[in-house]
């Protein structure tokens, strides 16, 4: 038997043994007549047969694993046996939820910010009516040099339909597709909707390596606005978000309001989310994450903050949202708005308030789960919900038929369904926590809105009809944003006046 075959077997078991406690001799004293049973005696269910039906399932699996070594029309190698066993892991956790499956060792390289192929975020969507899912962009990396996907113009809910002429439905091969060593190319076909009118074509792009830029800034020309753009949270963004705050304000110390842009920002890791919060709250929570036993609250770091009470500078925040800021990005938002530090404006999240463990058992496999779900400081569920804006912005394009299709974690296949975290309230009772906010006084960024307002953008131009650029029939102009700064400068204002009344309070 091969080393990779001992490798395989050493899984398997070890798979059994997670499924219940006792050792592994023990597990080896099972009958041969018994496992070939496994595959088909049903048992009643309780608490003590449920343990040996984790036993029957580890053991099925070595079974058929042992059968299709022996079996099997052709010989399988070891270099089969990895790709079999990979697949039977990535199977067993697709089958949990959609965040849950097995790593490719070089995908982990896009977790520490820099990583080869195109800059593109997609996910498997569902089709309306269908029990199928459409692989679909859902965020555009944003990198230094920008990064293929922007050089090419992908946008958001464009749909691939091929890869290199093949069609891929399965969301680990189509990835593993599209990486590959920079310099190379790769052929795109891209189902886009513009106008109503669906349209396919192809596109080719050059692999590179992408340099992901995690956080961006400027001041606001002739204003006292501050913006932040944080595209990711990667390993360095605190620092960077920490930076550009002192940035600004030496640049204007007169800075009286800041814009944090979370647009399209699909997440990362959950400690730099926890400390950019500490760098504008002074105290409290800025998440709680449960598991299967344990509530585990994660506060603000003290002696952090930058921009808020006790900080070196004080400012009126606003965090821009949409329906693709998601994961880490909802945490800080959540953070914020629970706090009543800041005014959330754009489109109600993405929704994915699940936790994933990265497990690397060696250079051979490596796979994440989902471990925990987390929720708001005061408890609301983020997952299947998402954070719900002050303000909320849509343009007269959002309320066409052609633009029904929302892409949200709650319309994933097998996503993990709402839960609270305090199961003695009723879900309007914990949203209702959410919402009550006439009793909280206005804090230094000014008066928090007791309900979300819509705000309907002005129509956005349609370019004339070039042929050769019929795919480019958007304005260009970010509405979105022009709203932002707008509402910032205002809140800026209201945070001097209401500054200059608590200092002529203190003098009297």
């Amino acid at each position: 038997m091969s080393q990779f075959v001992r490798y395989s077997m050493r899984i398997a078991l070890i798979i059994v043994c997670i499924c219940v406690e006792g050792s592994s001799s023990q597990l080896q004293k099972v009958p041969q007549a018994r496992l070939k049973n496994s595959l088909t005696t049903n048992h009643p269910a309780s608490s003590a047969s449920f343990e040996m039906d984790e036993v029957k399932a580890g053991a099925a699996f070595l079974n058929i694993f042992r059968l299709l070594v022996d079996e099997y029309v052709d010989h399988i190698g070891a270099k089969q046996m990895r790709k079999m066993l990979e697949g039977a892991v990535q199977g067993m956790l697709s089958s949990l939820d959609p965040h849950s499956g097995v790593v490719q060792q070089n995908l982990l390289e896009e977790m520490e910010g820099e990583f080869g192929g195109l800059g593109i975020q997609i996910s498997p969507v569902p089709i309306k009516g269908t029990d199928r899912t459409e692989l679909t962009v859902v965020s555009i990396l944003e990198g230094s040099p920008k990064t293929p996907a922007q050089i090419a113009g992908l946008k958001p809910k464009d749909v691939i339909v091929a890869i290199d002429d093949t069609f891929y439905d399965r969301y680990d091969e189509a990835v593993k597709k599209m990486r590959g060593a920079p310099g190379t190319k790769v052929t795109l076909t891209l189902k886009r909707k513009v106008l109503d009118k669906e349209k396919i074509f192809n596109i080719s792009l050059t692999r590179a390596l992408i340099k992901v830029d995690s956080v961006k800034f400027r001041l606001e020309p002739h204003s006292n606005t501050g913006y932040i753009r944080i595209s990711v949270f990667d390993a360095k963004t605190s620092t960077l978000v920490a930076k550009a705050l002192r940035d600004l304000y030496k640049s204007n110390p007169k800075l009286n309001s800041i814009v944090i842009d979370l647009r399209n920002n699909y997440g990362g890791y959950l400690d730099q989310a926890i400390k950019v919060a500490s760098l504008f709250l002074s105290s409290g929570t800025v998440v709680k994450v449960k598991d299967k036993k344990n509530i585990r609250v994660h506060s603000v770091i003290p002696h952090q903050v930058i921009v808020g009470k006790d900080g070196l500078y004080d400012a009126a925040l606003l965090v821009l949202v949409n329906g693709y800021s998601a994961s880490a990005s909802e945490i800080l938002a959540a953070a914020l708005k629970d706090h009543n530090r800041a005014i959330i404006v754009g489109r109600v999240t993405f929704g994915k308030g699940s936790v994933q463990e990265v497990k690397i058992l060696d250079s051979y496999l490596a796979f994440k789960f989902t471990s925990s779900r987390f929720y708001s400081p005061k408890g609301s569920p983020i997952q299947g919900a998402g954070v719900i804006p002050h303000v909320i912005l849509k343009m007269p394009q959002d309320l066409s038929e052609g633009n029904k299709l929302e892409i949200k974690e709650s319309n994933l296949p097998g996503s993990l369904e709402r839960k609270l975290l305090n199961p003695t309230l009723t879900l309007p009772e914990e949203l209702q926590l959410d919402r009550s906010r006439k009793n909280l006084k206005p804090s230094s960024h000014g008066v928090s809105p007791e309900r979300p307002r819509t705000f309907a953008s002005l129509a956005m131009p349609v370019l004339g009809g070039d042929a050769k650029n019929d795919l480019v029939l958007e304005s260009e102009v970010d509405y979105d944003l022009l709203q932002a700064m707008d509402l910032a400068k205002a809140l800026g204002e209201q945070f001097e006046q209401y500054t200059l009344r608590q200092n002529n309070g203190k003098q009297k």
